[in-house]
């Protein structure tokens, strides 16, 4: 096993990839319709967030956070 630097594992520990919401969707087999309908806002919102077109509004991001269990945080939305 090849060894690496301290400084490196550290680095490594303190990034965590955004969960993005498409990434969610596709990961738990969850159609746009389907998310839709959970929240209660058109298709067409939900197409806009999944493509990074549009970011959701405050209460949404909260809504989209409860729904997936947290794994789609509020922070995540605003990760670059």
């Amino acid at each position: 096993m090849a060894s690496i630097g301290i400084y490196t594992v550290a680095l490594i520990g303190l990034y965590r990839c955004p969960m993005t919401l498409d990434k969610y969707l596709k990961t738990m087999k969850i159609t746009s319709r389907q998310f839709s309908d959970l929240l209660g806002v058109s298709i067409f919102a939900v197409r806009k967030w999944r493509q990074n077109v549009r970011t959701p509004r405050p209460e949404y991001i909260r809504k989209i956070s409860a729904l997936t269990k947290r794994k789609v945080k509020p922070e995540d939305w605003y990760a670059t």
